[in-house]
């Protein structure tokens, strides 16, 4: 997993990474596998995650933000999370082989990292609480099944970018 050398100061140690990524892969495969152990084990208790809600039949943003805290998002994952829909490709293997984590930073005790997924681009944010190790306190998330294809979003791997129509993509 390619980390940017600016995004990682000195000092982080490798153990870190591990344990981010390992919070972000519980996040995100409990959710898929409706594995609530590994979603209980990734979230901080007051977590708060928000989806942007996107018109699925123009593809253009709405006003409307959906949230959830941890203790849903944990009753959601027992109920089976993403393995109750059967239509959907991300609850397979192969459909989770395309989901990725990436570390975008890490600064002392805070990170952010991205999840791609055939359903979702999610950024999280994570916190290391010490003896209860690195938890996820915030997620941001838009739909991208009936939006742009997954393809689409893969193609860009910046450190920071915005999907527009009308705006150039460069790397910073």
């Amino acid at each position: 997993m390619p980390i940017p050398a600016h995004a990682i100061p000195f000092g982080t140690t490798d153990e870190n990474i591990r344990l981010i990524t390992r919070s972000a892969f519980d996040y995100m495969e409990g959710w898929l596998t409706g594995d609530a152990r590994r979603m209980r084990r990734a979230l901080h208790p007051d977590l708060a995650e928000r989806t942007l809600v996107i018109d699925a039949e123009t593809g253009t943003p709405t006003n409307e933000l959906y949230g959830i805290n941890a203790a849903q998002l944990v009753c959601y994952t027992e109920d089976g999370g993403a393995t109750q829909w059967s239509d959907t490709p991300y609850n397979t293997e192969a459909g989770r082989e395309k989901a990725e984590v990436k570390i975008l930073e890490v600064y002392r005790n805070i990170a952010v990292a991205r999840i791609w997924s055939e359903a979702f681009v999610e950024y999280l944010q994570l916190g290391d609480f010490g003896p209860a190790g690195w938890k996820i306190v915030n997620i941001l998330n838009v739909k991208t099944k009936g939006t742009a294809p997954f393809e689409e979003f893969k193609q860009f791997d910046f450190d920071y970018w915005v999907v527009d129509d009308t705006a150039e993509k460069e790397n910073p």
